[in-house]
């Protein structure tokens, strides 16, 4: 009694559990009754947002399932009320999946069901079918067999076919809304197929073609009859608010909108009471307010002003409030009412008790309630007011309506009673507006309420003239709130999306509308198909459209058409029944006053379209798209494949005798038939003459019109021909276009493109459309296939593609081509057949070449060649060929297409009979073993197994029924012989080749050997020329014709190699930080329609986001009070019971400071468990009476006065935490303060005291960590000075952080026990304990991310020659005499720069350049860099980053590496890089340039001015080795421009630099051939190795990664979707590609589908490598080690590489990845370790082992000391996994200097 049997759920699968959750609206409440395991709950929970409860017999499935369900109870459905189980909960939905058949009384169990069902509440049923065809056969040969599964379950009770299921629905007072099945072919049942064959042929056919024969189940969604039949659903009605209805108007702004609003209203003729409220939200238009006024001193409106500007929100709340005992309808101030709007409104409130809120229709800003066209912004429909059109729906409409998932604020009806029991709208959320009432909606959906459409009223509205600009942004911002709150609010609103309930509803009206039109009326009748008939027929309509209504009738499937106003803003359309519904369309029809039909094609609707012009009595065109009137096969291609050129009507026989599926084999009789259509039209027109002479052929009387397609719906302009000259080095370019079938030359073309390679001719085809065949791969030919196109990009894809030719190779003769049109606009020359309107159409098309028709492939490619060495190679163009005489002028659409009026349109007064527009009714079709109605299926079976028997018996009657099929079959069978005939001969020709083919092998391999011979004389020949090229490459003029050649290669470079010059040159411009931004900026504002897209583009538009966010964090915080102000909060949640931290705060006096400070605790609340133990110091002011007993805090008070020292020593005793947190009480903590410090301590090793920055009250800094020198004196670092500063924001080792703030470790703390009391009763205190700590080795690091307010002196005072401060004096002789063989080290500060002295510690200073920020989470190159950071800091190094591109502080990403360690310097705070290396360059030891472009731009400089400074020049990757293997790709050449300015670059650096880092031993190897005298050293990609979390079996899928700024990266990923990907889904149907990547550009974003989920940025990357099996990387070009291969073997999953990819990797047997390189070879390699458990795992752990020897940070910290010590370098002498900052004993090597 559940769904035990689903094991696995797919909810896009056609199971009945499937279904039956797709029957499930999001947010529903649902009883799962069987609930079983709670599969289907757990989806419903999941992804459709519902609260789920479960009824279940078996406790144990139950107890597997409790987890998902709201409510779960444990019953027996056969003697257990579900009422008495579920209490006072209605639902939703009732679900019973497979749950009837198991019961005795079903019947029992739906009647008590049916009262748990909401008012809108729907019961859902899956049965099984027992009249299956796979069951009846088996009981007609006398089986009954039970199984443990299927249609006779042993369990299974009772047994229901559709007639007795919808007999048990009626019995039970269910009404059924939809009736699914489940169907399943007698072989993928349980039943043996073989049992249906069996049967005689009569009976088996008479079994199989019963509607239910193949129904495995019903699928069924009821509800309780006695509901309103009108489907608008009922809890009775209820009498209305005899209060006014308050009508508010809040007001912002438009001054015309607000008048024409209020004028409406004011002007309605409503017959309730209302007053109208207006709201003015002191909007910036004084003409407003004051025409406002006026109307309110008129006692028109009741006028509310507010003071200052509330947002929409607050100021429809105060209407509200206004009269709480009133309804409302909230109405925006740009929409316009009318006529009795407001009583249509309340009647549709108070048609049900459970109406909340009710919306009208309106054209514009109402989404789901929007008309004309559904969740679009309209216009206003021509020719109507928006009184006409409201009072049209209250005709046509009257009383009807829908529920919707959410009001729409617009206008919105809400009663009083909802509004009290749901509350005003969330002004705290949403004030500004928008999402308020969705808000509001699902608050009031949650207690039961409805809204409703009300479909009988209208207004018209404008839309956002309140909000302006502004509407964009505060959409964007109500989305967060909404779903976090709602979370099944959008999937309530895409279900009733696509529902579309109201559809119905508009169309009346549309259809009304139309019957009222002026215009004359037309009907289209064509096919279904799509395709150039339907972009005719669009376009004619479309220039028809100021003159003429257009229907178009089309074929529906097979029973039904449709019927459609085809005007480019309607969407009405009527589906009709072919038999049952033609009265009712011909009626239609009628009644339109249709006045012409037009026939542009009659496949699939012929039928009915003769008797329906009949009986409308209309004259009618014919349109001839295509040969269909002249022959059934449409193209004239016969059935053997070949044009055949209309030939006699005997062959015509012939050959449809062999084809099965002709619609008709008597040619004489088709056309017959056709040209009865033809003759009967007035005019029989054809796109082009020579379909005109083929019709006449067969027709010679038929007077058929010329009318070209290109006059609509404008005149076509054809532009001058614009050829490409085409060099004779590279390849020709040639392109086809379109849907290729075999007669549009799907063949000609794949023999051409195989030709092209086997005779290795230059040329390269391209297919932009898609082929209806195979097609030879990349691999075997030079034919890239580009797949579909729509038509408006079309012409924006050839301007990409940029071909020399355009090639036709179409077999049939075309009678228009609408491609031809597209290129010749795009001036392409153009190669097509002499046939069909070709010839014609490019008579005056210079650049043209005709192929005779029928030339094979090697002729066709050697007439392309010779039309391209003689015209394009010079553009000379050809001749003009000569125009023929006498030419009859094509028929004029403008001039003659509409004949002269001869009735009025207008249809009767009343509009059209609803009758007309009702839906149809689907059509009866009996179920065949039910036809004797009462007589039960038992006696059925008995009567069919003795028919079944009789028939087997009458050997005689089987025969004559054989005959009479073969005498059916007729002149096929004929036929057949023939073929069997020829086929004998074909044999007899065939072993004749064969044995010319074996003497033919002979000559072949004779033919090979001399071909051999020639190779070798070639390869001597090709030896001898490469010497020669080497004399001329190294020749004076070859050096003087570069640029020539350079302006060459440039002319031929494609887009995206212009976009890379660009940037090139770009980069070279001297322009500072700032100053390159904003011309950056001026260009893409600009230029954004062309650039849009592209990767430069996209760049900026991330860096403007980086920018803003940078400026936010570079801010710092605002100033504080100059007095604290006391607010008294209490500290959420109290003192934590087991803290991490310990604020111990000592006070003594000055309340109101404590009092303040632990106000700011409350505020800024930590994330880690804390207490805050407050230690009064004997105070004498009201401290104690406030303190003593609150809850929040601990508090102990001394018993005498201790001072500082005493205070904080005890409150280190009385501490639970792991840490403390010293924190003065005359301080002000802010936002992150405390879970920084504690961060601190686990990001950092050996860390033994961290502090806070200081800030003063006014905003400027306090403290950045101290200074101490030599004579004990000490200097808050940055005192006074900007904290944004870059120098004050990065973590350091510091001499001593103020004790106002600083966090200890107590075990710590108390072991160095605590503050030395000799400093007692302050002062120096906090500086010994720092020099305490760090003598321990450990270190004191200054921490700026935690920021703290100091009122400094408030408890000490000033003056330090009295009170407590005259200690400070006191405290630093006895700090001297405690430390002198410390202090002794740290200098004078007259004798060192301060910034020098404040960061003391480290043993070398390098100054790093890169591009720009590293973004580890979205390129693999930034974690490298993150990872050299790190190791240089373990190093000791004092690391100074300078992004160089743009300067900028990059949000996050800076703060990380400021976190880290590193001193980041940005703009405004610096200008340019240069300004950095003139002032630092003395204090630098090591430059480090990372990538080609910045190195070169400052390798210079740096020589100049760091003359002691070594230079690294860390390359990232080779890139002129990139551009290289780019050019070979794309162009076939081994070089390139772009790649010969790179190496110029990158070998420039590396003369200059003192080392060069590449990644790979290849690309060492490169450069100690190329570039000997490099010094060149290997670090390979630095990766942390998290390590295989899952195995094999947990695993699915393939994963790419990479970021898609790369070219290589974009490259790959289309290649894999287009190449490689269909051949691994044809054998891994169910995997999925996941392409993952940061930067995501619309290339790639435009290959989901078919498997592949393009996913984008990821922010944690590990959970997709837990879940996926292997990952990819096609790459077909780059340079250096591949990222994205070492991040994947590094969590264990292994990969498929091209070598591209596995480059530089030292990948071998069985360490972690396949090698292939071709489109086939690569899946196979996909396919084989997707399959294969041991050879993954083999890899897996081949994989991990190598990431960890090569590529592992530890691995790799020897490499890179190694090469620091190499240029004499100091390295800390620090192991491992020593702490950083522990003592270093002594530097491997000495700094220089």
């Amino acid at each position: 009694m559940s769904h035990q049997y689903h094991r696995a759920f797919d909810p896009k699968g056609n199971d009945s559990l499937a279904k039956l959750a797709r029957l499930v609206r999001p947010g529903s409440e649902v009883l799962d009754v069987g609930a079983g395991p709670g599969v289907l709950a757990a989806y419903l929970h999941d992804e459709r947002a519902c609260l789920v409860d479960g009824i279940e017999m078996d406790a144990a499935s139950a107890a597997h399932g409790v987890s998902v369900f709201r409510s779960l109870w444990v019953a027996d459905l056969e003697h257990d009320d579900p009422a008495a189980l579920v209490g006072q909960a209605r639902y939703d939905a009732i679900v019973c999946a497979d749950i009837l058949e198991h019961l005795r009384a079903p019947e029992q169990l739906l009647l008590r069901l049916k009262p748990l069902l909401k008012a809108d509440g729907v019961l859902l049923l899956s049965v099984p079918n027992v009249a299956h065809a796979g069951l009846i056969a088996e009981l007609i040969q006398g089986e009954l067999r039970y199984r443990d599964e299927g249609l006779l379950d042993r369990t299974h009770i009772r047994f229901f076919t559709r007639s007795s299921l919808r007999g048990m629905l009626a019995d039970c007072g269910l009404r059924s809304y939809s009736f699914d099945t489940v169907k399943l072919t007698v072989e993928q049942s349980e039943f043996a197929s073989d049992r249906v064959d069996a049967l005689a042929p009569e009976l088996r056919g008479a079994l199989l073609e019963a509607d239910d024969a193949l129904t495995y189940q019903f699928i069924v969604s009821c509800a309780p009859e006695e509901r309103s039949s009108a489907g608008a659903t009922s809890c009775g009605t209820v009498l209305p608010n005899e209060q006014p209805v308050e009508v508010i108007v809040p007001v912002y702004a438009g001054l015309a909108e607000t008048q024409l609003c209020l004028k409406s209203v004011l002007a309605s003729s409503a017959a309730a009471a209302f007053e109208l409220v207006v709201v003015d939200d002191c909007g910036p238009d004084a003409s407003l307010r004051e025409w406002l006024r006026e109307l309110a001193g008129e006692g028109r409106i009741t006028l509310l002003e507010n003071d200052r500007n509330l947002g929409f929100v607050a100021s429809v709340n105060r209407g509200m409030r206004l009269h709480p005992e009133r309804d409302i309808v909230l109405l925006n101030s740009d929409t316009e009412v009318a006529n009795d709007w407001l009583d249509r409104l309340r009647a549709a409130a108070y048609g049900a008790a459970d109406i909340g809120t009710v919306t009208p229709f309106a054209n514009a800003g109402a989404t789901i309630c929007a008309y004309p066209l559904f969740c679009r912004d309209n216009l206003l429909p021509e020719g109507w007011t928006v009184a006409a059109l409201d009072a049209l729906m209250r005709e046509v409409n009257s009383g009807a309506g829908v529920d919707l998932p959410t009001a729409v604020g617009f206008c919105t009806y809400i009663r009083r009673d909802c509004l009290d029991a749901v509350g005003i709208f969330d002004e705290a959320a949403f004030g500004r507006g928008y999402g308020e009432e969705a808000d509001f909606s699902m608050r009031a959906h949650y207690q039961g309420w409805r809204h409703r459409l009300a479909a009988d009223v209208f207004i018209g509205h404008c839309g956002g003239v309140s909000f302006g600009a502004e509407k964009d942004a505060l959409v964007a911002t109500a989305q967060r709130p909404l779903r976090e709150r709602h979370p099944a609010y959008e999937l309530m609103v895409a279900e009733h999306i696509e529902r579309d309930p109201a559809r119905a509803l508009r169309a009346r009206v549309d259809w009304q509308r139309l019957a009222r039109s002026p215009r004359r009326r037309l009907l289209f009748i064509s096919h279904a198909l799509g395709g150039g008939v339907e972009r005719h027929l669009r376009e004619l309509a479309q220039w028809l459209e100021p003159k003429a209504e257009v229907l178009v009738l089309r074929p529906d499937g097979d029973g039904a058409v449709s019927l459609s106003w085809q005007r480019g803003s309607e969407a009405a359309e009527l589906a009709f029944h072919r038999d049952t519904d033609y009265r009712r369309l011909r009626d239609l029809l009628k009644a339109l006053r249709i006045e012409r039909a037009h026939m542009h094609h009659g496949a699939g609707i012929e039928d009915m379209t003769g008797r329906l012009l009949r009986d409308l009595a209309a004259p009618y065109d014919v349109t001839v798209h295509d040969f269909r009137p002249v022959c059934p096969r449409i193209n004239l291609i016969d059935s053997d494949g070949r044009f055949c050129d209309q030939p006699a009507e005997g062959v015509c026989t012939a050959c449809l005798a062999r084809d099965m599926d002709a619609a008709s084999r008597d040619i004489r009789g088709w056309r017959a038939g056709q040209h009865g259509w033809l003759a009967g039209a007035e005019r029989v027109l054809a796109p082009s003459r020579d379909t005109a002479q083929r019709l006449t052929r067969v027709w010679p009387e038929l007077d058929v019109l010329v009318a070209h397609h290109d006059q609509l719906p404008e005149r076509v302009s054809y532009p001058a021909p614009a050829p490409r000259r085409w060099h004779p080095d590279a390849p020709l370019r040639v392109v086809v276009l379109g849907q290729l079938s075999d007669a549009k030359g799907r063949g000609v073309l794949a023999a051409a493109a195989r030709d092209a390679a086997a005779r290795g001719l230059r040329l390269e085809l391209h297919l932009i459309g898609h082929p209806l065949g195979p097609l030879p791969t990349l691999e075997e030919a030079p034919l890239v296939v580009h797949g579909a196109y729509n038509e408006a990009e079309l012409p924006g894809r050839l301007r990409n593609l940029a071909p020399h030719l355009a090639w036709f190779p179409a077999r049939w003769p075309e009678t228009w081509s609408y491609t031809l049109t597209t290129c010749m606009q795009a001036g392409l020359p153009v190669a097509a057949p002499m046939l069909g309107a070709f010839p014609e159409r490019l008579a005056s098309w210079r650049w043209s070449l005709l192929l005779p028709p029928g030339l094979d492939a090697p002729d066709v490619n050697d007439a392309l060649i010779h039309f391209a060495e003689r015209h394009l190679s010079t553009l000379e163009p050809p001749p003009l060929p000569s125009a023929e005489p006498g030419l009859i002028p094509p028929f004029d659409y403008r001039r003659a297409y509409l004949v002269p009026q001869e009735r009025p349109p207008l249809v009767a007064e009343g509009g059209l009979d609803p009758e007309l527009l009702a839906d149809p009714s689907p059509p009866q079709r009996p179920f065949a073993l039910t036809q004797s109605s009462g007589q039960p299926l038992a006696d059925q079976l008995v009567r069919l197994r003795e028919e079944n028997y009789r028939l087997h018996g009458g050997i005689a009657d089987r025969d004559k029924l054989i005959s009479k099929q073969l005498g059916d079959a007729g002149e096929s069978w004929k036929e057949l012989v023939g073929h069997r005939m020829a086929t004998a001969q074909l044999q007899d020709r065939l072993d004749q080749e064969r044995q010319q083919a074996g003497a033919l092998r002979q000559d072949l391999q004779q033919q090979l050997a001399d071909t051999n011979r020639r190779l070798a004389e070639v390869a001597a020949a090709l030896h001898a020329r490469d010497d020669e090229i080497d004399t001329v490459y190294h020749s004076l003029s070859w050096r003087l014709t570069r640029p020539v050649r350079g302006a060459g290669r440039a002319a031929r470079a494609s887009r995206r190699n212009l976009l890379s010059t660009v940037q090139d040159a770009w980069h070279r411009v001297p322009l500072s930080g700032r100053l390159r931004y904003r011309a950056k900026s001026l260009i893409f504002r600009g230029l954004r329609p062309l650039l849009s897209g592209s990767t430069p583009y996209q760049a900026w538009l991330e860096q403007t986001r980086w920018i803003e966010q940078g400026k936010r964090a570079a801010a710092g915080p605002t100033s504080a009070p100059p007095e604290p102000v006391v607010e008294d909060l209490r500290i959420a949640g109290g003192p934590a019971d087991d803290p991490l931290v310990t604020v111990v705060i000592p006070v003594h006096n000055k309340l109101n400071y404590t009092l303040a400070c632990l106000d700011s605790i409350a505020k800024a609340l930590p994330g880690v468990a804390t207490e805050v133990l407050v230690v009064d110091d004997c105070s004498s002011d009201e401290t104690e009476a406030h303190l003593a007993d609150r809850e929040d805090i601990r508090y102990r008070r001394n018993a005498e006065n201790l001072g500082f020292v005493g205070s904080c020593n005890r409150g280190g005793q009385e501490a639970r935490g792991r840490y403390l947190f010293f924190l003065n009480n005359d301080t002000l903590v802010l936002p992150g303060w405390l879970d920084h410090l504690v961060a601190t301590f686990d990001a950092h090793r050996g860390v033994g005291l961290v502090g806070s920055k200081l800030i003063y009250a006014d905003g400027r800094l306090q403290e950045a960590g101290g200074v101490i020198w030599a004579d004990g004196s000490g200097w808050n670092w940055g005192r006074l000075s900007d904290p944004a500063a870059p120098e004050f924001n990065f973590v350091r080792d510091v001499d001593y952080c103020s004790g106002a703030a600083l966090m200890i470790p107590r075990a710590l703390f108390q072991e160095l026990g605590g503050f030395d009391a000799r400093y007692a009763p302050a002062y120096y205190e906090d500086t010994d304990l720092a020099f305490m700590v760090r003598a321990r080795g450990l270190r004191t690091l200054y921490q700026p991310l935690s920021q703290v307010v100091h009122y400094e002196g408030v408890s000490a005072g000033t003056d330090l020659g009295s009170g407590m401060k005259s200690y400070q004096v006191r405290n630093r002789d006895i700090f001297v005499d405690k430390w002198r063989h410390v202090l002794a080290d740290h200098g004078d500060p007259e004798l060192r720069p301060p910034r020098l002295s404040a960061d003391r510690r480290p043993i070398a200073r390098m100054l790093l350049i890169d591009d720009c920020t590293p973004t580890p989470d979205q390129d693999s190159g930034s974690v490298d860099m993150l990872n050299y950071l790190r190791m240089l800091i373990d190093f000791g190094y004092r690391i100074t980053f300078i992004p160089k591109t743009n300067l900028l502080h990059y949000g996050a990403y800076t703060t990380a590496l400021q976190a880290l360690g590193v001193e980041c310097l940005f703009h405004p705070y610096i200008e340019s890089v240069d300004e950095v290396i003139r002032e630092r360059g003395s204090e630098l030891d090591v430059v480090m340039l990372v990538r080609a472009r910045t190195a070169f731009d400052c390798i210079d400089k740096v020589r100049a001015a760091c003359p002691r400074a070594r230079i690294i020049f860390n390359t990232v990757d080779l890139h002129f080795l990139r551009e290289r293997r780019r050019a070979e790709l794309e162009t076939g050449t081994p070089t390139s421009r772009e790649a010969e300015d790179m190496e110029r670059i990158e070998r420039y650096v590396m003369d200059r630099a003192d080392t060069t880092i590449v990644i790979s031993s290849a690309e060492r190897d490169l450069l100690v051939r190329e570039a000997p005298s490099v010094r060149v050293r290997v670090i390979p990609l630095l990766r942390e190795i998290p390590g295989r979390s899952k195995g094999f079996e947990e695993r699915s899928g393939l994963v790419f990664v990479g970021g898609f700024r790369h070219p290589p990266n974009v490259d790959a990923v289309q290649w894999l979707c287009s190449e490689i990907w269909p051949l691994i889904r044809r054998e891994l149907p169910g995997a999925e590609l996941s392409i993952i990547g940061s930067h995501m550009v619309p290339e790639v974003e435009a290959l989901a589908g078919n498997g592949v989920r393009v996913l984008g940025f990821v922010e944690d990357i590990a959970p997709v490598f837990a879940k996926a099996r292997l990952s990819v990387a096609p790459l077909r070009y780059g340079a250096g080690q591949k990222g994205k291969v070492v991040t994947s073997l590094a969590y264990g999953v292994p990969c498929v590489l091209t070598t591209i990819a596995a480059e530089g990797l030292g990948l071998e047997d069985a360490s972690g990845a396949l090698i292939a390189d071709g489109p086939s070879a690569f899946a196979e390699a996909v396919i084989r370790l997707y399959h294969d458990a041991d050879l993954w795992m083999r890899l897996s752990d081949g994989g991990l082992a190598l990431v960890d020897r090569e590529f592992s940070v530890a691995s790799n910290r020897k490499r890179l000391a190694d090469l620091l010590m190499e240029l004499d370098l100091p390295v800390a002498d620090r192991p491992v996994d020593a702490p950083l900052g522990a003592p270093a004993g002594s530097a491997a090597s000495t700094a220089r200097g």
